[in-house]
This record gives C-alpha cells, structure tokens and sequence, in this order.
C-alpha cells in the first residue's frame, strides 16, 4: 500500500531577482549560473543556492526519498525574453511531472521574477505546479525577503515564507521550517493556515542595525506565540515594476484565521511604522571618505551599494574608484569591477606587468566614465571563487580574475559579474583587507556579515548608479501608488490574504 511507502519529497526552482531598469539583459545561458553541480565524490547534484541542501539533508534523516529537482538560477538583471522564460519554466514542470507521484513540494523562488509577458513568474509557476500535483499535495514557497507579494501565489500554495534576515544568513534555518510545515501538513498534524497584509512601501532594510533589528526581535517574538507557525516579512524589490510592488507581512498558523489575520495586521503597521521613521545612512562619495578619513584605525568598509550586481547593477562603475584616486589614500582597495575586457589584457600582459588599461565605465552612462590609468598586474587567477550569504562552500566562481595596482589602489577586476559577499574575493588575491586603510566593495547589505567583525567603521555609499536608493529617480510606470518612499504619505497596512476576511473576525 502507498500509506507503508516512505514519503516522498520534491525540491526545485528558480530564481531571478529582476530589476526592469537594470541594463543587464538575462540569456538562457545566464540561468545557469545556479544550476545544479556535482560534487567530485559523486554526491548529488547541488545547486549553490542556500538552504536547497538543508532541506534535502533534513529530509532524508526524516525518511523521506528526495527528488532532487530542476533548479537554475541567474545573476540579477533586466527580464528574460518569452522564449527564455518558457524553456526554464517548461524544463522545471517536466522534471517535476516525471517525478509524480510526490508528497510534499518545496519550490525555492526569489519573488521578484519577471519576464516578457509576464509580471509575476512564481505566480504563474506555482499555480502550473497546483494544477499537476493536485489540491491535496503539500505545497511550500521559500521565497527571498526581496520579494514583491501577489494573490495567486498566496491562493496556489500551501504557505509562503521568507528568509527573515538581510544580509540573508538564515535560508538554511528557513529550509528546515518549511520542512516541519510541509510535513505536519502531510501527516496531518498542522494546518497551516495564512493570512498577508500588504505595507504600502519597499526599500533596503539591513535587519543588522537599528530600527530594523529591534522589528525583527519583535517578530520572531511573536512567532513564538502559541499556534503561529511562521511569519515573514517582505521588504518588496525597487526593481520590479509591477501592481505588486510592495512589502508585506505573511503569518501562517495552525488552523487559526483570526490570530493570523490579526497578527498580521498589528505586524504590518508595525513596520510601516518602523520604514517611516528609518533615515538611510547612504551618504555620497566624497562625504563616505570624508568619513574614512576621520576613522583613527581601519579598515573602514565603504559599501558601494548603487553599483550592487546582487540589485542588477553592472558592477562598473568608476565613480568611487575615481574618488579614492584623487583622494590620496596610501593603502585602498577596491572589489570588484566587473571588466573582463581589462582582466584579459592583464592575463596577456602577465603578473608583475605594467600597462595602460581602460578600467570600468564601459556599460552605460550610471557607470560613470572610463579611467584610463596605468596598471601593475599583482595576481592573476583563472579559478578564484566566493561564497554565497554566508555559506562555508566557496562555490560562485569569478571567471578569469586580476588584482591590480592603480596609483595606491588595488583593485580586484573580475570577469564574472556578481557582489562583493565576503572576503574570499579579495584573499583570493592575496589582498588582507585587514590591511588596508580603505575597503570598497560593491554590495548594498551581503558583505555585511563577512567584513563586520573585522570593520572599524561600515561606511553605506549611494554614488549615482542602477541600484540607487534614490528611488524617485527611476521611471516607475506599473507601480500602485500611493507608495512610500515614492510618495510621503502611504495610506494604511491593507490585508491581501485571505480577500474576504468577514470570516476571520
């Protein structure tokens, strides 16, 4: 009888942080920066995606068979073509189709995924994924907090959560829960049952500091109460122009509409609470390195987060670069210019050359301009690698890579493009930014949890750039408005989930 068999799991997804002004285009081929990988013993394939293995490991010593599923993922930029989007989309549901009969899904998405002719992918991929496994089937969404939050995906699944902290360390813990939730589901010993309210706002909220970790205390306090299950917190994601852009609050409880509909909503007005009186501490260039000046002792970490690849950024731009230059810093560097035009004239010239190359600025006019400089070539590497928020697996190879010397800066240039998450990109090289006086690295929020024990001063800088968090800059066409920090007045917290909540009290 099926009922003796052991259970069985299914994991896969997809994921696009996809920034509609980014000047980046998303090829087929870029999907495969986070596909799965075979380790060299032979294990299973894996995907250098956190909390994917988590749930697997966790699954297994649970009993559970492990359908390990399609999974690809791309570097976040401009929306995918029709024609991309279908073939990954239609790669996921064969895979899954050829693993039916299943038990429990688990499908890893961003939430803020967009394609040509379609606004909401992880809306349109979970209700194909519904209509194939069936309403019975346990059917979980692990989303990143970056996520913009719609109906279809709250009505298709059997809950959504997030990761709650950024810089994203806590996915692994997170894969766990929806493990608990999916099988207590299952077995019948939970009902999850959800209720979100929408917060008319979005921006970039490190829960690392005030007012955002104190919000976060209170969070996982209540979640604490008896009978809930998970709560989320979206922050939205700027890039993604759409009706749906905003933050909000997702509570799951145990067969609990009401508790779920009213910690919700006393949630979500806490939060907005919290955005309205948040001051970014994004200052401009020449203040960030006034800044770094004044600090007795480094390193001081300048984060140059309007230039964030992780955000749809190029990873180009000058404009810091050219201000520590005239700066007259005796000990900067800098991490990473993504150039693989200047990385493969320092591979031709050989560690230990002296050329001219034209560094950065070459995407668009948010990149600023490009620095002719003469350059010593220090290191060269063809194998160099990062981790991915906070993992212990350096697995997000740079490409062919250079460190090189421009007046008293080193600059790390890679030819892959992608953030700054930790130190491995610069020890790669032989850099210790410990070092240094100065550290620049291209990232809003991730490298936090790599440089901050080592930082004597975190520095956030908001240099003209794709990723700016001058939000009015950008030509927002889709997005409902009112919507803060768009408009200074937001209105209220409105609850999208359940639609009709005469019944939840």
């Amino acid at each position: 009888m099926h009922s003796t068999q052991r259970l069985k799991a299914y994991i896969g997804g997809m994921v696009h942080e996809t920034n509609v002004f980014s000047p980046i285009p998303t090829t087929f081929e870029d999907f495969e920066l986070l596909a799965p990988r075979f380790t060299s013993s032979g294990a299973p394939a894996v995907p250098p995606w956190p909390g994917y293995q988590d749930f697997c490991e966790s699954a297994e010593r649970e009993g559970l068979v492990v359908h390990r599923g399609s999974f690809c993922g791309a570097q976040p930029g401009a929306p995918a073509d029709a024609a991309t989007y279908r073939r990954r989309r239609e790669a996921l549901l064969a895979d899954l189709r050829a693993a039916i009969p299943v038990d429990i899904v688990l499908l890893l998405l961003h939430g803020s995924q967009m394609a040509e002719g379609c606004d909401d992918c992880e809306g349109d991929l979970i209700t194909a994924v519904r209509s194939m496994v069936g309403p019975n089937v346990p059917v979980g969404l692990l989303l990143d907090l970056h996520a913009n939050l719609t109906v279809q995906r709250m009505a298709e699944a059997t809950f959504v959560m997030a990761c709650k902290e950024y810089p994203h360390v806590d996915f692994p813990e997170c894969a766990r829960a929806a493990l608990k939730l999916l099988l207590g589901s299952r077995r019948g010993e939970l009902r999850p049952t959800s209720a979100a309210v929408r917060v008319p706002a979005f921006g970039t909220y490190p829960t690392t500091a005030p007012p955002f970790d104190a919000f976060m205390a209170r969070l996982r306090s209540a979640e604490r109460e008896p009978g809930v299950l998970n709560i989320s917190a979206l922050h939205g994601f700027f890039g993604a122009d759409n009706p749906w852009l905003a933050a909000s609050i997702i509570v799951v409880t145990d067969d609990d509409p009401a508790l779920a509909a009213r910690l919700a909503q006393r949630l979500a007005d806490d939060f907005l609470t919290t955005i309205l009186r948040y001051q970014s501490p994004a200052v401009d260039p020449a203040d960030a390195l006034a800044l770094a000046t004044q600090a007795p002792t480094g390193p001081v970490v300048i984060a140059d987060r309007s230039d964030n690849p992780g955000g749809g950024a190029a990873g180009d731009s000058t404009y810091l670069l050219q201000a520590l230059l005239e700066s007259g810093f005796d000990r900067a560097t800098l991490g990473m210019i993504w150039d693989p035009e200047s990385v493969e004239a320092a591979h031709a010239a050989g560690e230990g050359a002296r050329l001219r190359l034209r560094i950065g600025g070459k995407v668009g006019p948010l990149s600023g301009p490009c620095l002719e400089l003469d350059a010593q070539v220090l290191c060269l590497r063809t194998d160099a690698k990062q981790s991915i928020f906070g993992s212990a697996l350096a697995d997000q190879a740079l490409g062919l890579s250079a460190l090189v010397r421009v007046g008293r800066v080193d600059v790390v240039l890679c030819s892959v493009r992608q953030q700054v998450f930790g130190r491995l990109c610069f020890t790669e090289h032989g850099v210790d930014p410990m070092k240094y006086q100065v550290v620049v690295v291209k990232s809003t929020q991730h490298f936090h949890a790599g440089f901050a024990p080592i930082a004597s001063q975190i520095v956030y800088c908001d240099a003209p750039g794709t990723a700016t968090n001058h939000f009015h800059t950008l030509p927002y066409r889709k997005a409902r408005r009112p919507l803060y920090p768009l408009d200074a007045d937001p209105g209220p917290c409105v609850q999208i989930w359940p639609i009709d909540s005469a019944s939840t009290g």
